[in-house]
C-alpha cells in the first residue's frame, strides 16, 4: 500500500489551527477565555519578536483571516 505524503506549506502551529481554522479538532474548546489567553500569550512572544518576519507575518495572516483573532485585539 502507497502511503500518501502531503507537503506541508506552513509549519504546524497550534494558534494557526484554534483561530484560522476554530473547526479543527484540537486541545481548545474555542470558548472565549481560552481564546483570549491563548491571543496573551502571543501577543506578550510577538513582543518580544517585533522585528522578526515570520512573527509580522503570522500576527498579520490571523488579523486578516480570523474575526475572533481581531475581535481579541485590544480585548487585554
Amino acid at each position: 500500500m502507497r502511503t500518501r505524503r502531503f507537503r506541508r506549506t506552513r509549519p504546524r502551529n497550534v494558534a494557526r489551527g484554534v483561530f484560522l481554522n476554530p473547526k479543527c479538532c484540537n486541545i481548545y474548546r474555542n470558548d472565549e477565555d481560552d481564546l483570549r489567553r491563548m491571543a496573551g500569550f502571543l501577543r506578550r512572544s510577538y513582543a518580544k519578536n517585533l522585528c522578526d518576519p515570520a512573527w509580522q507575518d503570522f500576527i498579520s495572516e490571523s488579523y486578516a483571516a480570523s474575526e475572533t483573532f481581531d475581535s481579541l485585539r485590544g480585548s487585554q
